[in-house]
């Protein structure tokens, strides 16, 4: 009997510093069954892995993946960095996207104006309300409906959302399925194009 209430005892702890560490990390969690036409809410992973590896990996997954699929430009290999997705763990803005079988997306969710979004060309938004942005949305290639996945958690919660991709994406297509407009283009940090999309009640 003590035998068991020590492995038992043991097994808690690690499940409780697991959630403690996504606690303290500020990542919060996008729960759906698959990922594919599911509504996610919100829910703490218990398992002990470690988050920050996990997003990492993902990212490095789709870095290689938008190259080898002609899309050499938007992110390389260099974007998004460490130091970014730090930020955004600190500002609890990083997403996590995960099944039964573990995580399989990540994303950041920023609420407030965006400063790449105040200069809109070819077009205009479809609002001036106060809005969601969806940025650095990816996924490591095992499910399919991440980026919807994301869109229906942030309908829930927001009536405007905006996002953003590069020509050479092929989520534009997801955007508009999703029911986001193409609005017109916008400029990044490195002074680069991007398509703007807006979606609104």
């Amino acid at each position: 009997e003590s035998i068991f209430l020590r492995i038992f005892a043991k097994q808690l702890l690690l499940i409780l510093n697991a959630f403690a560490y996504l606690i303290t990390s500020q990542i919060v969690i996008l729960a759906g069954k698959t990922a594919v036409n599911s509504s996610p809410f919100l829910h703490p992973h218990s398992s002990s892995f470690t988050p920050f590896y996990q997003i990492m990996k993902i990212y490095k997954y789709a870095q290689d993946y938008m190259i080898q699929s002609g899309n050499p430009t938007q992110w390389g290999h260099f974007y998004p960095d460490e130091e970014l997705i730090r930020s955004d763990i600190h500002q609890n803005a990083c997403k996590v996207i995960y099944d039964e079988n573990g995580i399989h997306g990540v994303c950041a969710l920023f609420e407030g104006a965006d400063p790449t979004y105040e200069h809109i060309e070819d077009g205009n938004w479809l609002n001036d309300e106060p809005y969601l942005t969806i940025h650095r949305l990816a996924g490591d290639g095992q499910v399919h409906g991440l980026f919807q996945c994301v869109a229906d958690y942030c309908k829930n919660i927001s009536r405007n959302i905006r996002v953003d991709t590069h020509a050479n994406n092929r989520m534009q297509k997801l955007m508009e399925k999703n029911g986001f407009t193409k609005c017109g283009i916008i400029y990044v940090k490195d002074g680069t194009p991007r398509i703007a999309y807006h979606w609104t009640e």
